[in-house]
């Protein structure tokens, strides 16, 4: 009986997880297909589609928790996209993603959710729609006016704001990661918590120069930005930040601040080469937001599989209970009527 019991339990959990990781559907990278002021046009890469069916597959916009927990913004106008699956067993497989109307905003931030029979998947995707809103310097060109990189600025927060895109309109050759650490750096009073992803409305601004957002290392500012998205979603609060920029000199050329000089090695290197090392870090920075997610979701699995194996368990006890009292039943005629000879 034990051996039955042990057998059945292995024959469970194998089951279990091979209908849960059978298939290992993947998402891969957007293509744009669409021009500005045109209502949206994409394809996603469907990965290792193998014998799936369209039917099977169920993409949609994540749901609102999804979205909190990445720490990302879900406005209303993202219920406008629609995503079709398009399977090609001989070919390519991809994910359309439309919308009925044009985007309002210039970059748009979204995640997606993938549901088959044996599995989910969420994964975030950056979409710039409007390269000449979306950049300052790109707008100023535009208009032949020469940017004057030490200007002053500020900005008055609405409702509808996220730091990240404040920061990735006014980054200023610096990475988003980069210019949200300065512009906190410059309105540590803006935060709720003193965290980015806690912007407060109806806040006025004092915008970073080139130099302050440059004056803070990559590397640093993708640490410092990771470390904040975690106290966000674990609900801790911040301390006050260490660094504090010098916003009263901003027009006047001075030397790097002593701090950074005492304790990184600054190294210049071409503008084309920096760019592509800060779009690589910030590329890295969401495929491993994106891995946390995943770990996540399979942890979620092997608590579900854990709590179906202890179902099984106590069924598998009934049942063998059952069974002893059928045989204590069926025993108790035999002892009390010998066989005729």
């Amino acid at each position: 009986m034990l051996r039955i019991r042990k057998l059945v339990l292995a024959i469970a959990a194998a089951s279990a997880l091979s209908s849960g990781m059978a298939h290992a559907l993947g998402l891969g990278e957007l293509t744009l297909k669409s021009a500005q002021n045109q209502p949206l046009d994409a394809e996603i890469e469907l990965l290792d589609v193998r014998d799936l069916s369209a039917a099977d597959v169920q993409p949609s916009l994540a749901p609102a928790e999804e979205f909190a927990k990445a720490g990302v913004e879900r406005p209303a106008f993202l219920n406008d996209l629609t995503f079709t699956p398009v399977l090609n067993p001989a070919g390519k497989s991809v994910l359309k993603v439309t919308s009925s109307q044009p985007l309002p905003e210039p970059m748009v931030k979204f995640l997606v959710q993938v549901m088959w029979p044996q599995g989910r998947l969420l994964r975030d995707y950056s979409v710039l729609l409007d390269p000449s809103r979306f950049s300052p310097q790109a707008a100023q060109a535009a208009a032949g006016v020469t940017p004057a990189v030490s200007a002053p600025a500020n900005y008055t927060t609405v409702r509808r704001d996220t730091l990240w895109e404040i920061a990735a309109r006014s980054r200023q050759g610096g990475s988003v990661q980069q210019a949200m650490l300065a512009i906190q750096a410059l309105n540590p009073d803006a935060f709720i918590n003193g965290n980015i992803n806690q912007l407060k409305t109806g806040q006025v601004l004092r915008m970073p120069d080139q130099q302050q957002i440059q004056a803070i290392p990559q590397a640093q500012a993708l640490k410092e930005v990771n470390e904040q998205n975690i106290a966000w979603r674990e609900g801790r609060r911040l301390g006050p930040q260490a660094r504090q920029l010098d916003a009263t000199r901003r027009n006047a050329a001075q030397p790097a601040p002593s701090r950074i000089a005492q304790q990184d090695n600054l190294k210049l290197v071409a503008a084309g080469n920096d760019k592509a090392l800060s779009d690589k870090l910030a590329t890295t920075q969401e495929n491993l937001d994106a891995s946390r997610r995943e770990s996540d979701e399979l942890k979620s699995r092997v608590s579900d599989l854990q709590s179906q194996l202890d179902k099984l368990q106590r069924l598998i006890d009934l049942k063998n209970d059952q069974l002893a009292r059928l045989e204590a039943q069926g025993s108790a005629p035999a002892a009390r009527w010998p066989q005729r000879r």
